[in-house]
């Protein structure tokens, strides 16, 4: 069922890692994706990888039913009868178990904010925040679905992100300092930094990759699998963040809930073009944001 208001924030006892629960929660999956002038043609490719994972996981008897939300910040909106056409013509059908719903807003709201106005219009026991050029692999709601479903401590999966080539996309990283940060943006404009042993060890090269990893990682936003409730007591993305960090701040705030996991058997290509680095304004809102991280969880110099 889908709820017609927003949920209040469900408020938890925390026993070591004990959830207390407001809300029964129904088995099942719920994705978000959030709209800003996509690539119609990504846009279709994630959405078809989609019906691809719930398929395999409907195979596997893992769960029947699910809901894709698609929350539009563009201004102006996407027209509501491209997106019907373009869904009718892809997703499930409308006697399916597995529904979709299309939301322009009318204003943009900022990532974590669309996200959110999903999380809270939903009662599925998991919630997949995803990006319109991400395409999951079909076995990928799957395996999550049974570690999370095996161990009830894990809040938050994070896959193993690829380029469209192959190539590794190093999106997991370590807390960052303001340090790392400057070699980020350094790297941007002088190439031969990335190679830095600093640079590689922010963004996790030094691990074997390959391996199965719990920690307190930041982890990207481009794909993340959540347990519902642990988003509920975490209360969503913090909308102060309008784009970039917010998915750092929101999977350390999972980690004090829970384990969080990084699962390469949890595949997703990610159709990334990096447009920070050839917009000026996206760099100024990446610097905002960072400045507001650190406000919030400490200046770390090194």
């Amino acid at each position: 069922m889908l709820l017609p208001v927003a949920i209040p924030p469900v408020r938890a006892i925390l026993g070591g890692i004990a959830l207390v629960m407001e809300l029964a929660l129904r088995s099942g999956v719920a994705v978000s994706i959030v709209l800003y002038h996509p690539n119609l043609r990504k846009l279709v490719t994630t959405i078809k990888s989609v019906k691809m994972a719930i398929e395999r996981a409907n195979r596997l008897k893992l769960f029947s039913t699910s809901h894709l939300f698609l929350i539009d910040n563009s201004v102006p909106p996407q027209a509501t009868e491209e997106i019907g056409a373009m869904m009718n013509s892809i997703y499930f059908d409308k006697s399916s178990s597995h529904g979709w719903s299309f939301h322009p807003l009318g204003r943009n709201t900022g990532y974590g904010a669309g996200h959110n106005f999903a999380i809270n219009r939903h009662d599925f026991k998991y919630h997949v925040i995803l990006n319109p050029d991400v395409y999951v692999q079909s076995n990928s709601f799957a395996v999550c679905w049974q570690c999370c479903e095996t161990d009830e401590k894990i809040v938050l999966i994070t896959p193993r992100v690829c380029f469209p080539d192959g190539s590794p996309q190093f999106l997991l990283r370590r807390d960052p300092t303001l340090f790392d940060i400057a070699l980020r943006f350094a790297g941007i404009f002088i190439p031969s930094i990335r190679g830095l042993k600093r640079y590689r060890r922010y963004e996790c090269q030094d691990l074997n990759l390959q391996e199965e990893k719990k920690g307190v990682f930041p982890v990207t936003g481009c794909c993340m699998w959540c347990r519902t409730e642990a988003l509920r007591i975490a209360e969503g993305f913090d909308e102060r963040f309008f784009l970039y960090y917010e998915d750092y701040d929101l999977s350390r705030r999972l980690a004090q809930i829970g384990d969080t996991l990084y699962l390469p058997s949890f595949m997703v290509v990610h159709d990334w073009e990096r447009q920070m680095a050839k917009n000026v304004r996206l760099m100024y809102l990446n610097v905002r944001s960072a400045l507001k991280y650190f406000q919030k969880w400490g200046w770390k110099l090194f």
